[in-house]
């Protein structure tokens, strides 16, 4: 696999490798192989106030749907 940083740079990534992406980029996955790719992504929550400036973040009502 070619994991693609916003444009500008590509790791290739071996079999039962792991890949960690930075906050505030683009990523982008090509598979080369003619294998299926199966990629397992975890995000963290929007409200994680170590990555994300809170004041900047929209404020939405909760509707208890």
């Amino acid at each position: 696999m070619t994991y693609d940083i916003s444009f500008k740079e590509q790791i290739v990534v071996n079999k039962n490798s792991l890949v960690f992406g930075w906050t505030n980029y683009v990523y982008g996955y090509h598979n080369s192989n003619d294998m299926p790719l199966h990629i397992l992504v975890f995000a963290t929550p929007e409200n994680n106030l170590s990555v994300y400036n809170q004041s900047k973040l929209p404020i939405q009502a909760y509707t208890g749907n």
